[in-house]
């Protein structure tokens, strides 16, 4: 039977090393005041090769009863899809034994993997229609590495004494203390019938926030076919989307206009419209 790797459960349990590194951990790191420092820190530790010590610096970092994933994925198509198959890989694997009831996407995560690899190299080979395929591949897998990360964070709820070793184990990232895991693109179901709240990220460069024009669109067909100007372009970073069918399983993407050029697509989580 494998065995699991456990971290440090209550700072109590923590050896008298372990306890001097955390108080260095969390003295070095109230002392940066720039984001920018703060994240060089993190990355830092996720990058650490020496477990026992990176999982003491993480709980310095994080609330032990409040330890989440994140996907963390590169804005880069191909370390994406990269970062992806590492993911599913790593599921497959399961060395630590933590997924022993599957992700039930897995075979159709593996489809959109190749699927999202083969686009990408018919776009390379400059192939009719390349593009347009590989929007809606990765479009599909976005939506399953969506439902992958609520798989992970479910482990992680009932499992919070191994929630560390849950998140490394499926190569995903965690959220740390005082960050707020926000979704570029958030969807919630409109109070009256036919609606839906679209909620976006304001994109930043320097610390400053962008000006920005939002695109939005809808699909019911998971991605197959999209709307067009169904729901009109905006300078705010949220719009109510109207006359949608009641009852269907809808879900949405944005993109936004910058003065450096268009964003690729970001999809949502499917809906179903009240």
């Amino acid at each position: 039977m494998k065995k699991k790797a456990t971290a440090p459960k209550t700072k109590n349990e923590l050896t008298a090393a372990e306890s001097r590194l955390l108080r260095k951990t969390e003295k070095e790191y109230s002392k940066i005041k720039s984001k920018e420092g703060k994240k060089h820190y993190e990355n830092n530790v996720f990058a650490m090769k020496n477990k026992s010590k990176q999982y003491v610096m993480m709980f310095a970092l994080t609330r032990i009863n409040k330890i989440r994933a994140k996907l963390g994925m590169s804005d880069q198509e191909h370390l994406y899809l990269e970062e992806s198959v590492i993911m599913h890989q790593a599921q497959v694997d399961d060395v630590s034994d933590f997924f022993d009831i599957p992700f039930d996407g897995l075979t159709r995560w593996n489809t959109e993997n190749e699927a999202a690899a083969q686009a990408l190299l018919d776009v390379a080979n400059e192939l009719p229609g390349a593009e347009g395929q590989k929007q809606t591949a990765f479009s599909d897998l976005a939506i399953t590495l969506e439902l992958a990360l609520a798989y992970v964070n479910a482990l992680c709820a009932r499992n919070q004494r191994q929630a560390v070793d849950i998140i490394l184990s499926a190569r995903m990232k965690q959220v740390l203390k005082g960050e707020k895991n926000k979704q570029e693109l958030t969807v919630q179901v409109g109070a009256a019938a036919g609606t839906a709240k679209l909620m976006a990220l304001v994109p930043t460069e320097d610390a400053k926030k962008l000006k920005c024009t939002f695109f939005w669109c809808y699909s019911y067909d998971r991605g197959d076919t999209w709307s067009l100007y169904e729901i009109p372009p905006t300078h705010q970073a949220s719009t109510i989307a109207r006359g949608l069918t009641s009852g269907a399983s809808v879900i949405f993407r944005k993109r936004q206009l910058t003065k450096n050029g268009f964003s690729d697509w970001v999809v949502s989580k499917p809906i179903t419209i009240l």
